[in-house]
């Protein structure tokens, strides 16, 4: 029931990506499937529009804090029902992770819409860089404390390290990102 529970949870947070995405006319590429979860793939020229990047990407959490407020009324009749108590952990779980400034999560995106509206595409990819590094150190530090006091619980440690490699990876996409930004702009 865990799964089925978690499982909801993340696609109900995909899906308001999903839905916030084709409200706002931004093509979706595709929706993958990742160890942790699910990311939504977004045509690349979303990032011309930085408003309709900062809303797609609020839209996962909001779906979130949507899912905890409803919880909120059926609080005291579920209370010692343990897959209610599974909902909540699993959806402040999402919502929180999500926040964390590290590309492909949520509020990844949203620091590099905003920095790119501020300081320009190729300086906001070597900021969103540095602070996801710094965050991802804290995630996979707090993951070896974790690790140390429960004597076996490793989840933020391969977070920490999904987090990292997912970094190489968008480091990857940035470049090729900043390269039909500059072709389009050419051409433009």
């Amino acid at each position: 029931m865990t799964f089925f529970i978690s499982f909801s949870v993340v696609l109900v947070h995909e899906l308001s990506h999903l839905l916030a995405a084709l409200l706002s006319d931004v093509k979706v590429h595709s929706i993958v499937v990742l160890p942790f979860g699910m990311t939504l793939r977004l045509s690349s020229d979303v990032i011309r529009y930085p408003k309709k990047e900062v809303i797609i990407a609020l839209a996962g959490p909001f779906s979130n804090v949507i899912m905890l407020a409803v919880a909120q009324i059926f609080y005291k009749d579920f209370l010692n029902n343990l897959n209610f108590l599974v909902f909540l952990v699993v959806n402040w779980s999402v919502l929180l992770l999500n926040l964390l400034p590290v590309p492909p999560l949520d509020g990844g995106r949203v620091l590099r819409a905003i920095l790119i509206k501020n300081a320009g595409l190729i300086k906001s990819v070597g900021i969103v860089k540095k602070v996801s590094k710094i965050f991802i150190f804290i995630v996979f530090a707090l993951g070896l404390f974790l690790l140390f006091i429960t004597r076996g619980n490793p989840s933020l440690c391969i977070i920490g390290a999904f987090l990292a490699f997912s970094l190489i990876e968008e480091k990857k996409s940035s470049d090729i990102l900043i390269m039909n930004e500059l072709i389009y702009e050419k051409e433009k």
